[in-house]
């Protein structure tokens, strides 16, 4: 079922900062796709197809794993890649170790910049970690997930991201692929950084906003952000922002 909205959000940055960032919160557990329009002296347009983030894709015996990677500046300015993955406890296999199930993976992170001749590949790092719980068929079941977190710090441009999870015990592993965009803060023109969307869990012990992979949105998220950033060169001139929540699906 599809649904249109006419909710708008109309954002004023006065030029004080170089990078401006911005929150947006909705209070609604819906799977939603919103869509910041830059005001410019160009006409505005809104594309309906909007292609970000990913859906879940289940390959029985192997790792499950759904990955979001945003470019976005830090508080000193400077350009990175935040990588966020979950994957799913009862997609690994588990092995009995002293009345304990646990599970050995291998996650390879590799970032590739496809602007340039030779599509250099900046960044490759390897992490083994181990999962164990004592309850086995709670573990070997459960669709709960670990989420693994890393930022690199590259320079503007365009990026293709790749994360690969190795199950250790299978040696069966899977691929996750995504593309972003940090945008150069010496452009003249100001500039938006890709939108990341984060849900805020009240089961969870910090009851803080982490970042959602997929389209799809838990029942259990009540409240969602949308955090972007915006460029700005021009000391004297303010910028407006229009966002549109354009549509949700239940």
């Amino acid at each position: 079922m599809s649904f249109k909205s006419e909710n708008k959000i109309s954002l004023s940055f006065e030029p004080s900062k170089k990078i401006f960032e911005r929150s947006t919160g909705v209070s609604r557990f819906l799977p939603l796709i919103m869509i910041a329009v830059l005001v410019s002296s160009c006409a505005q347009s809104i594309s309906e197809n909007i292609n970000r983030g990913s859906e879940y894709m289940f390959r029985a015996g192997y790792p499950e794993v759904r990955m979001s990677a945003i470019g976005l500046f830090d508080e000193q300015g400077n350009a990175g890649i935040n990588i966020t993955a979950n994957v799913v406890y009862g997609s690994l296999v588990y092995k009995e170790v002293k009345k304990t199930q646990t599970a050995n993976v291998t996650i390879e992170t590799r970032i590739v910049k496809t602007d340039s001749e030779t599509n250099e590949t900046v960044a490759s790092e390897s992490f083994d970690i181990s999962v164990s719980e004592n309850d086995q068929e709670n573990i070997t079941s459960s669709q709960d997930y670990f989420t693994f977190d890393k930022r690199y710090q590259v320079e503007p441009g365009n990026y293709e991201v790749y994360l690969t999870v190795v199950d250790q015990s299978s040696n069966r592993h899977t691929t996750r692929q995504t593309s972003t965009i940090i945008p150069s803060s010496q452009t003249e023109r100001p500039v938006l950084t890709s939108i990341q969307l984060l849900g805020k869990d009240n089961e969870t012990a910090d009851r803080g906003y982490h970042p959602i992979t997929t389209y799809d949105v838990r029942s259990k998220i009540d409240s969602l952000k949308f955090r972007f950033q915006v460029t700005n060169n021009d000391p004297e001139g303010s910028v407006i922002i229009n966002s549109e929540l354009v549509k949700f699906r239940s």
